[in-house]
Formats: C-alpha cells, sequence, structure tokens
C-alpha cells in the first residue's frame, strides 16, 4: 500500500477497539479493501527519441513513442496492410482521385480534456502544406509525401471532412502522419516547428499520454482511460534506455524489462530461457551500405564515390551470403532492391545477368581500368586526391550490433582490392549530425519502410537532400519517376513506375542494400499476457503497438500453494450512510470509554 493507515483516536483499552469493530460489523457487509495494483508494460530500448516533434523526428524508438500519443486519420493492419479505421470511422472517395470525404468518431478526446474535431484534422492538412510560411526544402518531411497535393479541406459539421486535391495521390488512403491538435500547434511559429520546438509534452488523442522522460534514461507513458476505442488493460508503458543490446538482454532475462528488440546473435540463448519466447517474421526493413554521394563543396566524402564505376567496384567486394550467416545469425536474407519482399505489390529483383554479386577478381579489375594503381608492396591503392593509401571511412551506430559485425568483415575483403576502411562507431545522433553535414564517405545503417513504398523512394530524391536523404543522391530521371508514381491512380502503371525506379537506383548503385532483416521481438510470458501472434498482424514492424490494449497482468497457474482470491468490493451506501455509521461508531466508543474509565477510578466523584 502505498499510504499508511492513520488512526485519529489512541486508546489504550484493547476492549474499546473489539468493541468499535464489533458495532462496525453490525452495519457494514464483510468486505475486503484491495489497493489498486499499476501493471506496467517495460520496453528496452538501445537509441533514446530523437525528437517528441511529429513534424521533425528520424529515429525508429522515436516512433515506437509517439506511435501511441497520436492517432491518425487512417490505420494499417495484417499482413496486406489493408487500410482500417482510426479517428476516421470511414471515408470515401470519388471516381477522379481528388476528392476525399472522411467521416470521424465522436467520442475522441485530446490528453487535455478538449474534444477533437474534424477541425482537428483540416488544420494538420492546413498547416503542413502551407509551403510559404516553411522552407520549401522541408515541406513537413515525414507527413508531406501523403498530402503534397492537397489544396483544400472543408468542415461542414465537426465530424466531416471534404479534402480536394489537385491532382490524385496514390497513398492517401493509406496516409501514414498523425492528426495535430489545433488548439496547441496553431500558436507555434512555422519557423520552429520543423527546428527548435520540442513539442513537451505532446498531447495527442492516443491510447497512451505522456507522462515524464529523461534523455538516455527513460520515457514514460500512463494509459488513456477515455480513449476512444476502450482504455488499455495495462496502465502504463516505460521505455528504458539500455547503452548496449547486450546489457538489454541481461535485463530481459532478469525480469527488468517485459519486451526488447534483441540483436540476432542472443536469439538462440533467449530460446533457452525460460519464461521468455522469441517471434521473428519478415519485415520491411533493409539494411545497407551508403555511400555519401554529394556534389557541393561542402561535403567531405572522398571525391571517388561519385563515380558510379568506383562504387560498382565496392559493391563486388561485399559477400552478402556471409554477412547473413555470420553477421546475422540467419536471421535476414540477401538484398538488392531498397524495396523488400514483403512489399509485394511493387518488389522487383535483378536477374542473375543483372546482379553485381560478390566478385573480388572483377572488383580489381575495375579498380585497375580507372586507374587507381597499387603501392609498391601491392598492399594498398594510390587515392589520386591525395597521393596517399587509399582510406574510406565508414560510419555505424552503436546499437547496431549486426552492421558492426558487418562492417568488420568488409575491412577485410575490401583490403583485398587495396582499400583500407576505418570503421568509426558512433551514437545515433553523432550518426544523423555526421550524415547530413556530409563528413561521411560510407555509412552503415538501416530503413524500416512504411507499408506504401512513396516515403522509401522519396528518400533518394533530390528534394531531400540534408533531410530524409542519407546519400545525398540527386538524379533527375529519378525525380521524374517519383512524381510520375506519387499521383499514379493505375495500380499497373504505378507498380511499373516504381519497378522503373528500383532498377535506376540499383544501377546507379546508390546504396549496396545488405539484407533484409527479420523482425525479432523478446518477451517475457511471465510477466504479461495476451501477446499477440505478430506474424498475422505486423503493423508498422513493431508489434507491440498494435496490442498494447489486450495486454494484462500473468496470473500464475494454481500450485499446491495457499493462494488467496480477493473479490473486488461490492456496490456499497453512498457517503451519507458512512458519515451516519462513523457517527454511531464514534458515540459508542465514547460511551464504552467512560464506562470503562468510571470502573477504574476509585473514591467517589
Amino acid at each position: 500500500m502505498k499510504g499508511k493507515l492513520q488512526r485519529a483516536l489512541l486508546v489504550r483499552q484493547y476492549e474499546i477497539v473489539i468493541l468499535a469493530l464489533l458495532a462496525t460489523s453490525l452495519l457494514f457487509t464483510p468486505q475486503q479493501a484491495v489497493a489498486q495494483q499499476q501493471t506496467t508494460l517495460r520496453l528496452g530500448m538501445t537509441s533514446f527519441p530523437d525528437s517528441f516533434n511529429p513534424l521533425n523526428w528520424l529515429l525508429t524508438e522515436t516512433g515506437w513513442v509517439l506511435s501511441m500519443v497520436y492517432d491518425m486519420g487512417i490505420q494499417v493492419q495484417g499482413l496486406k496492410n489493408d487500410p482500417v479505421p482510426d479517428l476516421a470511422e470511414s471515408w470515401s472517395v470519388s471516381p477522379d482521385g481528388l476528392t476525399w470525404t472522411f467521416h470521424f468518431v465522436r467520442n475522441a478526446k485530446w490528453h487535455d480534456g478538449i474534444p477533437f474535431t474534424s477541425a482537428d484534422f483540416k488544420f494538420t492538412l492546413d498547416y503542413c502544406t502551407d509551403y510559404p510560411d516553411f522552407n520549401e526544402d522541408h515541406q513537413c518531411g515525414f507527413y508531406i509525401n501523403y498530402i503534397s497535393t492537397v489544396i483544400e479541406t472543408e468542415t461542414p459539421d465537426p465530424y466531416t471532412a471534404i479534402v480536394h486535391m489537385s491532382e490524385p495521390l496514390a497513398d492517401f488512403g493509406h496516409s501514414w502522419f498523425w492528426i495535430l491538435p489545433k488548439h496547441v500547434w496553431e500558436n507555434i511559429p512555422k519557423d520552429e516547428a520543423l527546428t527548435t520546438y520540442q513539442n513537451l509534452p505532446p498531447i495527442g488523442t492516443g491510447p497512451f499520454k505522456y507522462v515524464d522522460s529523461k534523455i538516455n534514461e527513460f520515457v514514460l507513458l500512463e494509459a488513456n482511460k477515455e480513449y476512444f476505442l476502450g482504455a488499455p488493460k495495462i496502465d502504463k508503458i516505460l521505455f528504458k534506455y539500455y547503452a548496449d543490446p547486450d546489457t538489454m538482454v541481461q535485463a530481459l532475462v532478469a525480469g527488468e524489462v517485459d519486451a526488447i528488440i534483441p540483436p540476432s546473435g542472443a536469439v538462440e540463448k533467449l530460446k533457452t530461457e525460460e519464461n521468455i519466447k522469441v517471434e521473428t517474421w519478415p519485415s520491411r526493413s533493409i539494411s545497407e551500405l551508403g555511400f555519401n554521394l554529394w556534389d557541393d563543396p561542402a561535403s567531405k566524402g572522398n571525391p571517388a564515390l561519385k563515380d558510379v564505376k568506383f562504387r560498382e567496384a565496392i559493391a563486388h567486394a561485399v559477400n552478402k551470403e556471409e554477412i547473413v550467416k555470420l553477421a546475422y545469425h540467419d536471421l535476414a536474407q540477401p538484398a538488392e532492391s531498397v524495396l523488400t519482399p514483403s512489399m509485394a505489390a511493387y518488389y522487383w529483383e535483378p536477374s542473375a545477368a543483372e546482379k553485381v554479386g560478390f566478385d573480388l577478381d572483377k572488383a580489381n579489375q575495375i579498380l585497375d581500368d580507372l586507374g587507381y594503381a597499387w603501392n609498391e608492396d601491392h598492399t594498398s591503392r594510390i587515392d589520386p586526391s591525395t597521393g596517399e593509401p587509399f582510406k574510406l571511412t565508414c560510419h555505424v551506430t552503436n546499437d547496431a550490433t549486426e552492421l558492426i559485425s558487418a562492417g568488420t568483415l568488409m575491412i577485410n575483403w575490401f583490403d583485398e582490392i587495396g582499400i583500407k576502411m576505418e570503421l568509426r562507431v558512433v551514437d545515433s545522433a553523432t550518426m544523423i549530425d555526421t550524415n547530413v553535414a556530409g563528413e561521411n564517405d560510407l555509412y552503415l545503417w538501416g530503413w524500416g519502410w512504411d507499408p506504401d513504398p512513396d516515403f522509401a523512394l522519396s528518400t533518394f530524391t533530390t528534394d531531400q537532400i540534408q533531410i530524409w536523404s542519407d546519400s545525398f543522391y540527386s538524379n533527375p530521371t529519378y525525380d521524374a519517376l517519383y512524381l510520375k508514381q506519387h499521383t499514379a491512380v493505375d495500380p499497373q502503371e504505378r507498380h511499373d513506375t516504381i519497378v522503373e525506379a528500383q532498377k535506376l537506383l540499383y544501377n546507379d548503385i546508390v546504396y549496396v542494400v545488405l539484407v533484409y532483416s527479420f523482425n525479432i521481438v523478446a518477451h517475457r510470458t511471465d510477466t504479461l499476457t495476451g501477446w499477440v501472434d505478430p506474424t498475422t498482424s505486423p503493423g508498422w514492424d513493431v508489434y507491440w503497438w498494435k496490442y498494447p490494449g489486450d495486454l494484462e497482468p500473468f496470473t500464475a497457474p494454481t500450485t499446491t500453494e495457499v493462494t488467496t482470491t480477493v473479490t473486488p468490493p461490492m456496490a456499497g451506501p453512498g457517503i451519507e450512510m458512512y458519515l451516519a455509521v462513523l457517527a454511531v461508531v464514534i458515540i459508542l466508543i465514547a460511551a464504552v470509554a467512560v464506562i470503562v474509565l468510571r470502573r477504574r477510578k476509585p473514591g467517589k466523584e
């Protein structure tokens, strides 16, 4: 119990206490007072959220938190990522694809108690498409892909919105953006919204409310008991930060957290642990070796990387099968395209003749043809820009265990073609800063794509340089392909355009896509129950987002030990009755006290 039982009267005579209890028992139905136990879902993470602002976040861990705080107009669900209701309980689209009508739920509230209305939906669209007041290159990053052709939104009543577009949007029906509260964001200057605005506390309509956070320690959320889809059964979600994956794995084994995304190298060990279950299933995630292709004086990347033939030599020096086996412990598959096989409607992969496979002899031949000479002892090629042995830096985040291992393997392969690679392991914040500033040569990183491929494809456009683009790739032909699929309404036309875009990225070797990693989640079975099979409802690749409302405290099976089941108190009389009873009890205690005192007092009155 959180508090201590306080006594208003101190009476030495035990008879008085007993009489008082007996008197009370005559007036009340026998019940047991039970303190309400708080249930917390504890989730481990090795990167701390980079922002609580839905308009300027980057890291996956931020998405974990914000997805619990905010809702969307339309959700996606199931293996085919079918659209399902969220704040919009129903919607329709005109035959020409230019007008969408949304009908919203009537019982949603913002976390500060203000009702959600269609005005909030309209505000979000208007605020994020108001280009003159934003830096045109920043166009609200994550949001703009889904709303870029919206020209006007009408709200005929508080629960209806009609959206008009200049051109159809292929993915508007799968709009993966969170709705913002008008009464909060209308006071935020546009020049701060994408830069300095912290958005603390974030106010959403989602199943959990923000409570507190401390950088590189924790983020705490509490259940929204008035959530329009029903209150979660658990009371809190605690995201606990760990400095490295191994420490996080040990925390799961010790019972300090309920679920984690473990490194693949820990999976076999975790499978042997009692009360821990490991789930694996295909993801929409890629891991890549990326190149700094920024054609700008500010770029500090090695100029050799701008030559596609040089990048081809690098690609031939990467053994993806060995990376899958040794770095990912076979919990991934070798990759080629920037889209994943789980995005089946649009996925493309090169034929055997088109594939740039592992071939060190071919890599060396390309570098010979390009004129990169070996030094005298044939241990390194000479970098013509410096006259020194050829050396490339490669950044990787300290929580990416598999990619660090992959980088170690690459050092040996690159050495075979005369290129020295320095692997620099940094934290996520440094990785982002270094990449945006164009200070690296190579980098090992990953993406978790949206259900629709539009966002994935947008990250390679010229407009996204120094925003979502990590490669600084710029190609007018590619930009045109992106825009064509962005507004295509014919499914076959869009499919063909997306396939053509994938081929162009592959042939230009913007990335060496290493693997399609599996989703891996390990959770305890003795703390919470109600875990849903993620292979049937993958959501946005992190399956606990989908069902915190289904989780509840674990109840141990009956054993030979004596257990006590406490029945919740039944409904009792009102406060007036309790006050009357209390008065009777006090009078009774006083009367008994007088009698006892009289018996113990000698002599005359």
